[in-house]
């Protein structure tokens, strides 16, 4: 196995594995996102597989601010809205200090949610968000825990297609053509059920995974979203072929055409939601076996994630 290291900055914890760039945790964004972020994540064979930020020349910029690597934002969030960028989400401090080793790693950090975008907002919610990254047979491994605990009101996941964990891929693995592949292929989004591309993932289907694909420097790299088997329900999937792709429990309505979703959380009540990210990189479309990457998912996350209900 090989090292997966941390080096804190001010504004960023800085993550390599085996010397080479993983990822940017971004603490509390940046100036024009003020809500944590993953930024620019490399497959383990070292090409980045998140979108430029900023972005490069020629690259787009439609949703920059809004779309910024690897995250998770809520639409609705009672009368709250981190997707867009209406109210802050802040770094408070870490719960688990930033712990390296080889082929394992692991941080948690505290996030006040507060009300607007100024540094002294009301905070109505904290998060307690849990990192831990893995080397594992079909790439990089992060598993994802969110704990959410409201402060003094009821805390309410709406029902919208900007709400869940999402990711914007690196320009050249879009699935819509676009100048900056070099290569002349486009991208692939591909989900557990088999569906292709925004056509087939963005529909009332639910699905277990989904995974966004592409060329980069001769080497087939991608991100698989995740849910865990005991999240409140399967997600819906907002893809978008020009490089977004969400995960999302939430949206019953909005995304599956179903009875409107509201989830209310009250104060002394938690609520949690997990994830499995996979990062990994192969020859071709079909060297990689998403379907066991995901089992071997929940037999890992099973024996390392708490055994919590969604709702306590």
């Amino acid at each position: 196995d090989v090292p997966i290291e941390f080096k804190e900055a001010d504004d960023r914890l800085v993550i390599t594995q085996g010397g080479k760039p993983l990822a940017e945790y971004m603490k509390s964004g940046d100036d024009r996102t003020p809500r944590p972020y993953f930024r620019h994540v490399h497959a383990p064979t070292g090409q980045q597989a998140t979108i430029n930020n900023p972005p490069a020349e020629g690259e787009p910029d439609d949703h920059h601010a809004f779309h910024v690597g690897l995250f998770q934002a809520f639409g609705r969030l009672g009368g709250q809205d981190t997707w867009r960028l209406k109210d802050r989400v802040a770094f408070a401090g870490y719960e688990v200090t930033p712990l390296g080793g080889l082929g394992e790693a692991s941080f948690a950090v505290r996030n006040r949610y507060t009300k607007g975008t100024a540094a002294n907002g009301e905070t109505y919610c904290t998060e307690i968000a849990r990192y831990t990254i893995l080397a594992r047979p079909h790439g990089t491994l992060i598993l994802w825990e969110s704990e959410f605990l409201p402060h003094g009101q009821v805390l309410e996941f709406g029902d919208q297609e900007e709400m869940g964990l999402a990711l914007r891929v690196n320009a050249p693995m879009n699935v819509s053509s676009n100048a900056r592949n070099q290569s002349g292929k486009v991208g692939r989004i591909l989900n557990s059920r088999g569906d292709l591309n925004e056509r087939g993932v963005r529909t009332p289907k639910q699905s277990v995974w989904c995974d966004y694909s592409g060329w980069v420097d001769g080497k087939f790299i991608g991100i698989t979203l995740m849910s865990n088997p005991r999240n409140l329900r399967q997600p819906w999937w907002h893809a978008r072929d020009y490089g977004l792709l969400v995960c999302n429990p939430f949206a019953r309505q909005d995304l599956g055409g179903g009875k409107k979703s509201l989830l209310r959380v009250y104060p002394g009540q938690r609520f949690f939601i997990r994830y499995g990210i996979l990062i990994h990189s192969s020859e071709d479309e079909k060297s990689v076996d998403l379907d066991a990457a995901y089992q071997d998912y929940v037999t890992v996350s099973g024996a390392r994630l708490r055994e919590l209900p969604n709702l306590r």
